[in-house]
């Protein structure tokens, strides 16, 4: 998880700092000024907006209107977070609710309220994300992002409805094998219901759309600036595998390393790993 504090700098260093530090995560934080900006690079998962005075003063309101709009029309959600005042968190409250932000917290904040991100974060991804170490796919927005296995998301980009439903397929069974029948029945499922046959009659668009698929992702992580990228032994492609006389299944295989470090970083970078490494667990058939 990648959280923003946007505020009081100084305080950040110090007392969020040591509340954020308690989990695995990569904690950001920037100025009122660099919130928007910020926000639009590098799309964090947790955005907290912490105030000394009101949040209804009219300048703070057209910011976090503006954070809305920023974010809803990239297809991308940040959970929204305030931190306000003890003095007036009631009428606070009521207020950044009106506008949208998801948890409103009391300064000084403290470890049960990270609990609470937490909490919220994994219900809301549940339901909405497919994700890999270095894979994400959103199957509300049909949006799909190439990430650091810290989280940070390096690349955003859109494939064909076949190509989505196929990646969706083989992304929730990681290691699953699927016969170029299956997902043609399954793509026949999704998009023309019952008979997918007579609608999609030849067996060779599956494998078209994978090796366009295919060719899709390994530009998209050749553009990613400042990293470098290779593959696990005994991989030919980065997240799409193919089982010979078998089918197709998912497995990342790619390794990101990064050459540039950000310079907004509060937490030590690292290279990614494989998370299915072939010598521990083979690909199993998927049953007719």
């Amino acid at each position: 998880m990648r959280i923003l504090v946007c505020g009081d700098l100084d305080n950040f260093t110090g007392e969020y700092l040591r509340v954020f530090k308690t989990i695995e995560t990569d904690v950001y934080c920037c100025t009122q000024a660099d919130l928007i900006p910020f926000i639009s690079r590098d799309k964090p998962d947790v955005v907290c907006v912490q105030s000394e005075s009101s949040f209804t003063s009219s300048a703070q309101i057209i910011q976090l209107q503006e954070l809305f709009s920023v974010t809803e029309s990239r297809g991308y959600r940040p959970i929204l977070v305030g931190i306000v005042p003890h003095e007036t968190q009631d009428a606070e409250s009521s207020t950044l609710f009106d506008l949208g932000v998801d948890l409103v917290f009391e300064k000084p904040i403290r470890p049960a309220s990270l609990k609470q991100i937490l909490a919220f974060d994994r219900r809301v991804r549940e339901k909405n994300e497919l994700t890999s170490p270095h894979l994400l796919l959103d199957i509300k927005t049909q949006d799909c992002y190439i990430k650091a296995e810290q989280g940070m998301l390096l690349s955003n980009f859109r494939v064909s409805a076949i190509q989505f439903i196929i990646i969706k397929v083989l992304t929730q069974t990681p290691r699953g094998i699927w016969s170029r029948e299956q997902l043609l029945q399954k793509i026949g499922n999704e998009i023309e219901g019952d008979n997918p046959s007579q609608t999609l009659p030849d067996i060779r668009l599956v494998d078209k759309n994978i090796y366009r698929l295919r060719q899709s992702l390994s530009k998209k992580i050749d553009e990613i600036e400042h990293w470098k990228w290779s593959l696990a032994p005994g991989y030919k492609y980065p997240f799409i595998q193919t089982e010979e006389g078998a089918g197709y299944y998912f497995c990342d295989a790619l390794v990101l390393k990064e050459t540039v470090p950000s310079r907004h970083h509060y937490t030590q970078q690292s290279s990614s790993l494989l998370l299915w490494p072939r010598s521990h667990s083979q690909p199993h058939r998927r049953e007719a």
